[in-house]
Formats: structure tokens, sequence, C-alpha cells
């Protein structure tokens, strides 16, 4: 369980990072304006990126809190070691893309909030390139895991 708590320490080193990266990010949005070629697309594209940061924000939180209680708690560890170590869960995490689109997902997030401040066309095909994504993770999760089950 030590290193298991290691484990949970680096990746809150690790959300803390990239959450502090995109407020970064939000904070450089407030005083440069939107690449939007027109008065609504800019404030669609800047109405997307606040939606997009502040649904980020909260998973970011949530996880942050799941990994503090199991640092302080034992058995809250012990649970979470459980369902982070099920073979069944590992299987269908494997087959939908394993870490890789995790993190292909992070950066997509991330290009897409910056990209809002230089293109408007690479705004919206990073836009699409990450629900594309999210929903391909999505439909793969469904099947695998009715396929396992």
């Amino acid at each position: 369980m030590d290193r298991f708590k290691e484990v949970l320490q680096r990746r809150l080193i690790a959300l803390s990072t990239y959450t502090s990266g995109l407020v970064v990010l939000a904070a450089i949005g407030l005083y440069r304006p939107t690449a939007g070629e027109t008065e609504e697309i800019s404030a669609f594209m800047t109405g997307l990126n606040v939606g997009l940061f502040a649904a980020v924000m909260i998973v970011m939180a949530i996880t942050s809190l799941k990994y503090i209680a199991a640092l302080k708690d034992d058995e809250k560890r012990k649970a979470l070691y459980i369902h982070e170590t099920d073979e069944r869960r590992l299987y269908i995490k494997s087959k939908m893309g394993g870490d890789a689109i995790q993190w292909i997902l992070c950066g997509l997030v991330a290009a897409t909030l910056v990209s809002e401040f230089f293109d408007q066309t690479v705004f919206f095909t990073l836009l699409c390139a990450l629900v594309f994504t999210a929903a391909v993770k999505a439909a793969f999760k469904i099947v695998y895991t009715k396929k396992v089950s």
C-alpha cells in the first residue's frame, strides 16, 4: 500500500500541474480577445471554452478530492486500489486504448483552449477532434463493458 500511496501522490502532483496550466490559460483568455471572425463566433468560442474549462475543473476537483481522501484513510485507499487493479476494469481499459486515449483527450482540451486565441478554423477542428475522440472512448467503454459483463 505504501507504493500505491506514492502513486496517488504523484497523480495529485500531475493533476495540480495540469489544473494550474489550465488556470493560466483561462487567465490569459480574460485579457486576450478570441480569433473569431464575427462577434457571434467569438462569443460562441469564448462560451464554449468557459464551459469546457468549468467541466474539466469539476472533474479535476472530484478526482483530487478522491485521491486526497484515499491518502488520508487506509480503507478508502484499499478500496481505490482494489477498484483500479480489478482485472475486468483493466481489460476494458486496455481495449479502449489504455492511458494513451486519456493523454490524447487532455492534450486536445488544452490545445482547444489555446487555439481560441489564434485561429477560428483551428479551434473548430480541434473541438471536432476532441468531441470525436471522447465519443469513440465512450462507445468503446459501453461496448466492452457489455461484452465483458
